[in-house]
C-alpha cells in the first residue's frame, strides 16, 4: 500500500498572519501519523486551500482524489470554464 493522505478541511485554523493550518491524517503500509500542514498567505495552494475550507461539501475528510477532483473544479472557476462547447466554431 502506498501513503495515503485524508485531509480533513473541518478542522483547518486560521492564524492571524494568514497562514492556514489543515490537519491531515497520512498512512502507509503499516503506520498511521498525523500532520498539521501549514499554508502560508504566500504559497501558490493558498487560494485553493482556502477555497476548499469555505465549502460545505468539502467539510469533512479529503482524499487525494477527492482533493485533485476539488482542484479541477477551482482551477475551472478561475479560468471561468463553462464544461465543453459542441458548438462549431465561427469563422
Amino acid at each position: 500500500m502506498a501513503e495515503t493522505i485524508f485531509y480533513r478541511p473541518h478542522w483547518s485554523q486560521l492564524a492571524a498572519d494568514g497562514t492556514l493550518s489543515l490537519p491531515a491524517s497520512i498512512y502507509d503500509d503499516c503506520s498511521h501519523s498525523s500532520a498539521l500542514i501549514e499554508v502560508p498567505p504566500t504559497a501558490e495552494a493558498y487560494a485553493f486551500w482556502r477555497w476548499v475550507v469555505t465549502q460545505e461539501r468539502f467539510a469533512r475528510v479529503l482524499d487525494e482524489r477527492a482533493v485533485a477532483d476539488a482542484r479541477a473544479e477551482f482551477d475551472s472557476s478561475r479560468r471561468g470554464d463553462e464544461g465543453t462547447c459542441d458548438a462549431a466554431p465561427i469563422v
